[in-house]
C-alpha cells in the first residue's frame, strides 16, 4: 500500500515537474527576445514559412501572401542585425502584438503599403518586384510590406513591343506613386531601337533585290506605300539613261540621342543614321558622261511610321540632303550589320539612242 502511495507521489511530482518545465519552455519560446531571434533567423534563411508564423498579417488584419513575404525578405539582404533591430522596432512600420502576454506568440504586424502607377495607356502589363511577378488592379500594386524594392514595369505596346522600366521605390514610411513617361521609356529601349534598324536594313536589302530585278520595287519591304511609289517612279524616270546601276549596303548606325517619337496616331519615329550605302552609276554613251558617279556611305535623317493594320514600322522618308552631323562625334549609338554585303546590280542590255 505504501509502495502504491509512493508511486502516486512520485508520478504526481514528476507530472508537476514536467508541467513546470513546459511552462518555462513555453515562456521562453514565446518570449519577445526568443521570438525576435526566430524572426532574424527566418530572414537570414529566407524561410517564408517561419517568417509568416511571426509576421502572419498586416496591421489591418489582411493576410500576407508568400509572394509578398518573399519579396520583403529579399529587400533585407544588405541589412545587418542592428539595422534590422531598428527596423522592426519602428512603430511607424510595425505594430507589435501580444508583447505583454507571457504564453502567447509575439507577432510583428506590418503597416500595408501600396504602389500606384500613373501614366499608363496600355492594358497588357505586369510588374516584377524583387524578381516576383505581381499584377495590378486599378493601376495599383499591393498590399506590400514596408521596405525598399527594385521594381520592373513590363509594358506591352502595339507599336513599341515589350519595354521594361526599372526603378527603386522606398516604401518604408509611405505609399508611393510612380509616374510613367512612356516616351522616355521607348526612347531608351534597346530592343525597339534595334527593331527600327532591322527594318531599315531589310528595306535596303529588298531594294537591292528590286534593282537586280529590273527596278521592280513591288517587292520592297518595310516601306510606306507613298515612299514605294516615289522610288518606283524615280527609277523609271532615269532608267533609260543608265547603262549600269550598282548599290551595296552592309551596316547602319543609329545616333540614339537623336531618336524622337511622336505618339500621335499614326506613331512616328525619326533619328539620325549612318548608312553604309554605296552606289555606282554609269550612263549611256549618248549622254557623254564618261566617268561613273560614285557615292560613298553618308548620314541621313530617317523617318519611320507605324502602320497600325500591319503592326510594323516602315520607312517613310530617307533624307540625305539636310543632314550635316559627323557620325564620329556620336557617343550613344546602336548599330546593326549584315553578315555579308547586300548587292543590287542592274545592267542595261537593251540600250537605245535617246533623242
Amino acid at each position: 500500500m505504501n509502495d502504491f502511495k509512493n508511486r502516486i507521489k512520485a508520478l504526481t511530482g514528476g507530472l508537476f515537474a514536467l508541467f513546470f518545465i513546459i511552462i518555462i519552455v513555453s515562456g521562453i519560446y514565446h518570449s519577445e527576445n526568443f521570438t525576435y531571434q526566430r524572426l532574424i533567423q527566418s530572414i537570414k534563411d529566407k524561410d517564408v514559412s517561419n517568417f509568416l508564423r511571426i509576421v502572419p498579417s498586416y496591421s489591418d488584419g489582411n493576410a500576407i501572401t508568400k509572394e509578398q513575404a518573399l519579396v520583403f525578405l529579399r529587400s533585407l539582404d544588405k541589412k545587418d542585425e542592428e539595422e534590422l533591430s531598428q527596423f522592426f522596432s519602428d512603430e511607424e512600420l510595425f505594430v507589435r502584438k501580444n508583447q505583454d502576454q507571457l504564453f502567447t506568440s509575439k507577432q510583428y504586424l506590418p503597416r500595408a503599403r501600396f504602389l500606384t502607377i500613373e501614366g499608363l495607356t496600355e492594358d497588357e502589363l505586369y510588374i516584377q518586384i524583387n524578381k516576383e511577378t505581381f499584377y495590378m488592379e486599378d493601376n495599383q500594386i499591393g498590399p506590400l510590406l514596408p521596405g525598399e524594392y527594385t521594381v520592373e514595369l513590363h509594358l506591352e505596346n502595339k507599336a513599341f513591343g515589350l519595354s521594361v522600366a526599372t526603378f527603386q521605390e522606398d516604401m518604408r514610411q509611405n505609399n508611393q506613386i510612380y509616374k510613367l513617361k512612356e516616351e522616355e521609356l521607348y526612347l531608351t529601349d534597346k530592343s525597339f531601337q534595334s527593331s527600327l534598324l532591322e527594318n531599315l536594313l531589310t528595306y535596303y536589302t529588298s531594294m537591292n533585290q528590286g534593282i537586280s530585278n529590273n527596278f521592280d520595287f513591288s517587292i520592297l519591304q518595310y516601306s510606306s506605300v507613298p515612299n514605294t511609289q516615289h522610288i518606283q517612279e524615280e527609277f523609271l524616270e532615269i532608267k533609260d539613261y543608265l547603262s549600269k546601276y550598282k548599290q551595296t549596303i552592309k551596316e547602319v548606325i543609329m545616333n540614339v540621342d537623336s531618336l524622337k517619337i511622336d505618339l500621335k496616331d499614326p506613331y512616328r519615329a525619326t533619328f539620325d543614321c549612318y548608312i553604309d550605302l554605296q552606289t555606282e552609276v554609269k550612263f549611256i554613251e549618248e549622254l557623254e558622261i564618261k566617268e561613273p558617279l560614285i557615292s560613298v556611305p553618308r548620314n541621313a535623317i530617317i523617318q519611320m511610321v507605324h502602320e497600325t493594320k500591319e503592326k510594323v514600322w516602315v520607312v517613310e522618308d530617307v533624307d540625305f540632303e539636310t543632314f550635316l552631323q559627323n557620325s564620329e562625334d556620336w557617343t550613344n549609338i546602336n548599330m546593326l550589320s549584315l553578315k555579308t554585303t547586300s548587292i543590287g546590280n542592274w545592267t542595261n542590255n537593251n540600250q537605245q539612242e535617246i533623242i
